[in-house]
């Protein structure tokens, strides 16, 4: 498959997970799957971006760009860790207000189990997005992937921390479960556009890796010619 097919499934796919999570929150008013469900509308706006740039990418070299197009899968990057910004200052201040009125949650183990069958969903594609990240070498594959790990993990923290709310009644549990959510939610942000900005001002090698590839050089590099940058 490739890389802008790729790119149409995960948006396909988000658009499923977004009306399933939205329901699950609709079901039970928690900020914990208000949470999840405001990442899921970042994933739908993340995988449009990314499908737009995987198609701008796949154009051939011209005139105006000799080196090709593939820059645009770096700024499809940088637009989703500052989608992901947006989103976590909206579950901050959704937990915060709810963190002075906590209260019991209806229809919390429906909530629960909807929210369960689409991170299985999402763990799927994430882990289908980054394999073929790798293959294809496409930076907006891999931050579309490496998002929606991020929500499999805090969802799956989410169901865990909202099941033992149910089980103690410490409904309070619930804005919290919403702040660690969105200081996670934050940090994949960083993550992404500091990636997409190196990518962006061509930010050299790590010298580990610069060694690494002379020493493959000088064992298996061509008799007839010198690299030396």
């Amino acid at each position: 498959m490739t890389a802008t097919a790729s790119g149409a499934l995960s948006l396909a796919a988000g658009l499923l997970v977004l009306a399933a999570k939205f329901w699950a929150y609709r079901l039970t008013g928690s900020v914990a799957l208000y949470s999840d469900a405001l990442e899921s509308v970042v994933n739908v706006a993340g995988a449009a971006a990314a499908f737009l740039a995987l198609h701008i990418s796949a154009a051939p070299p011209d005139r105006n760009h000799p080196y090709g197009h593939t820059k645009a899968e770096y700024l499809s990057a940088g637009f989703e860790g500052g989608l992901i910004a947006v989103a976590a200052v909206l579950i901050l201040f959704e937990a915060v207000r709810r963190l002075f009125s906590p209260g019991p949650l209806p229809r919390l183990t429906e909530g629960i189990a909807i929210s369960a069958a689409s991170t299985v969903v999402n763990a799927a594609l994430a882990a289908y997005l980054l394999a073929q990240a790798r293959k294809q070498s496409s930076p907006a594959l891999s931050a579309d992937g490496i998002h929606l790990w991020t929500d499999v993990v805090t969802s799956l923290g989410m169901v865990l921390g909202l099941g033992l709310a149910k089980l103690t009644g410490l409904w309070l549990l619930d804005p919290l479960l919403g702040l660690l959510l969105a200081s996670n939610i934050l940090w994949a942000g960083y993550r992404l556009v500091r990636d997409s900005l190196s990518g962006l001002i061509d930010e050299g090698l790590s010298p580990e890796i610069i060694s690494e590839i002379e020493a493959t050089l000088a064992k298996e590099g061509p008799s007839f010619a010198e690299v030396r940058r």
